[in-house]
């Protein structure tokens, strides 16, 4: 059995969230603000993912940017029957869900390996969302989920093998599960 270790921590301003970084932890995700009353005005019963960016990350170590986007759309559209829709099923108006990726960091496997357990070398990643009304553009929701792993409990660190790409597409795939959620669940979407 491989027990892998995952924590969110407390997500940090960016010049994406340019001061507008939900304070509020969600239900799954870190920080989640909804404006409900825009939302049911709107009758906004869907939301479609958009766009899943870069903001300003670059390549790291065995994992390139692109690899480190796909893993968060997988996570994002995991659940559905579409590429497209990240969720909504009733009739209403669909709202459009913007992703970026602001920190990718795969940490360091040698340090994981001799010191992980006391918080070293774990890998990180922050991951930021907007929804927006689609024909306005005006915000009605902010998402974001910072999370660090350090698979010291698992098979995945040793002084021979980068495990810093395995446990990036985790805790990729988890983020993108737990914004998916999050939507859902604020929105009241099956």
């Amino acid at each position: 059995m491989i027990l892998l270790v995952s924590c969110t921590s407390t997500p940090i301003e960016t010049d994406y969230s340019q001061g507008e970084l939900p304070r509020t932890p969600g239900t799954y995700i870190d920080g989640a603000w909804f404006d409900f009353s825009k939302i049911a005005e709107l009758g906004i019963t869907g939301v479609e993912l958009t766009s899943v960016e870069p903001f300003r990350v670059s390549d790291v170590k065995n994992i390139t940017v692109d690899e480190a986007l796909n893993w968060l759309r997988e996570g994002l559209t995991e659940r559905q029957t579409t590429d497209q829709i990240l969720a909504g099923g009733k009739s209403g108006a669909v709202a459009e869900l913007e992703v970026v990726l602001t920190e990718l960091d795969p940490g360091s496997t040698r340090t994981r390996f001799w010191a992980g357990e006391f918080g070293a070398g774990h890998a990180w990643i922050q991951v930021e969302g907007i929804i927006k009304e689609a024909e306005t553009g005006s915000v009605v929701g902010r998402l974001v989920q910072r999370t660090r792993i350090s698979g010291v409990f698992g098979l995945h660190n040793s002084r021979a093998k980068d495990s810093g790409p395995v446990l990036v597409r985790q805790i990729l795939l988890k983020a993108g599960r737990a914004f998916q959620s999050e939507v859902a669940t604020a929105l009241s979407i099956e």
